[in-house]
């Protein structure tokens, strides 16, 4: 049980040395209904009076003071920590090498978001960003608390066309770092998943930023970069249909994406399977745990009504008092 506003209570020791101390004298209305009959006391009308008095006025101080109990809490975290996920969207990512725990063999890209999915939802107390890229990197998901909404917005998420094929690290380091630079979390992690090489197209007079510089720009920053290489040495695209081969790939650039891991004190992960990669996000998991959580109540089942409708019935018995044996002369 708790109070909405407890400083009600403080005129709870001014009602009672008024009831206790404070009762004027007084004589009960003549009449014949105060003769005494067998072993009434004409004094208990005045008596009852009184306590009546007193107890509709702590039923009222009791409904003004607000009793509630919790009927529904949320877990937050204040300064906890505050994760970017950078998810490579390429092509490449549609090669059909990944074996499932179940023997059935699925693309990279599938893996990589139901793994993602799964994170995100063991994680209810973090802040959660997400930036997905290819040739161009983009921020689909600030940091936010609303998980179900990343979980969504990843769900949506298609690899590259032709048109932006390619893939950038170093931008989309960069664009992760933006958007945890100005949350206030205690710590900062980028997750990188990636299955190419760092070979952007370049576009317009923008001169795309080299993976170890952005790396550098994360370490000023106090952020720590863990990286997935995502996929085996070589692998095979295949069309969504299956049907025609589109090309090999060479497979991710695992000496930079160990060095620009280093470089910010983290560390890089090889994942050749599903089974591998949920490990991976398994031991970055374990390393990131918020440690300032808070139970926020957020709905309330309130008791004011019970105590106001017992102030009633309080009065209802004092008004039948005061027309009887408790009337008393002014």
């Amino acid at each position: 049980m708790g109070w909405e506003q407890p400083a009600w209570f403080l005129l709870v020791p001014v009602i009672a040395s008024r009831w206790l101390f404070g009762r004027r004298a007084s004589i009960s209305w003549p009449c014949v209904a105060t003769i005494p009959k067998g072993r009434w006391s004409s004094s208990m009308p005045l008596r009852a009076r009184g306590s009546l008095e007193f107890l509709v006025s702590i039923c009222l101080i009791v409904a003004l003071a607000g009793p509630r109990t919790v009927a529904g809490t949320t877990r937050i975290s204040t300064e906890g920590v505050a994760i970017a996920l950078v998810v490579d969207r390429s092509s490449s990512m549609n090669a059909p090498d990944f074996r499932r725990s179940d023997g059935t063999v699925g693309t990279r890209w599938e893996s990589a978001i139901e793994t993602a999915k799964s994170f995100i939802a063991g994680r209810p107390n973090d802040r959660i960003a997400v930036t997905a890229f290819a040739n161009l990197p983009e921020l689909v998901v600030p940091p936010t608390l609303d998980h179900s909404f990343a979980i969504d917005v990843l769900q949506s998420l298609r690899t590259a066309n032709a048109g932006d094929d390619g893939t950038n690290l170093g931008d989309a380091i960069v664009w992760a770092v933006e958007s945890l630079r100005e949350t206030k979390a205690i710590r900062k992690r980028i997750v990188l998943l990636s299955d190419g090489r760092d070979s952007p197209q370049r576009f317009g007079d923008h001169r795309p930023v080299d993976p170890e510089t952005a790396a550098r720009l994360a370490r000023s920053l106090g952020i720590v970069l863990d990286t997935i290489a995502v996929g085996g040495p070589g692998g095979v695209i295949r069309s969504r249909a299956e049907q025609d081969l589109l090309g090999e790939v060479g497979g991710p650039d695992r000496e930079l994406l160990s060095r620009i891991a280093v470089a910010t004190g983290g560390r890089m992960r090889v994942a050749g399977d599903a089974g591998e990669l949920e490990r991976a996000f398994r031991e970055i998991d374990a390393l990131e745990r918020s440690s300032m959580e808070q139970v926020v109540a957020t709905r309330y089942r309130e008791y004011r009504s019970i105590w106001v409708v017992a102030a009633l019935l309080g009065v209802v018995g004092f008004l039948s008092l005061d027309r009887g044996r408790g009337r008393i002369l002014p």
